[in-house]
């Protein structure tokens, strides 16, 4: 069963903190501003990955208790007709419409805490120029 550690996410304070020096098997290998920095990465990292897992849960909670998910499926089988393939369809464009909600989340952890700790360089607008 992969996925996160909800517990552990759920209550942080109970999570032992983190090593404040450079592990034995890591000793030779990483200096200790490269670990501190990696430890401090993964807190920012797991606190962002809390608020987005929130915050896909209550839009996951609001689509299927609203009536939003029967409305779209009522119009996407009006659009595309009643057959197995326009129910795979929908399937799919359930799937990227709620996946959609998480865009902004995605959007901060590339451009704006990976900048933060100097592992990404690459701007939106590098993003937008393209290669070359």
């Amino acid at each position: 069963m992969g996925g996160p550690n909800v517990a552990g996410m759920a209550q942080p304070a109970a999570c032992p903190p983190p090593c404040p020096e450079v592990p034995a098997a890591f000793a030779g290998t990483v200096t200790p501003e490269t670990y501190a920095k990696s430890v401090d990465y993964t807190l920012a990292k797991s606190r962002l990955e809390m608020v987005e897992l929130t915050w896909s849960a209550a839009v996951l909670s609001v689509v299927l208790f609203s009536g939003v998910l029967p409305w779209f499926y009522r119009m996407f089988q009006h659009a595309a007709g009643n057959s197995v393939w326009a129910g795979a369809g929908f399937l799919v464009a359930a799937g990227v419409l709620l996946s959609a909600a998480d865009l902004p989340f995605e959007w901060h952890a590339q451009f704006h805490l990976e900048e933060r700790f100097g592992f990404n360089t690459t701007t939106a607008a590098d993003l937008v120029a393209g290669p070359g």
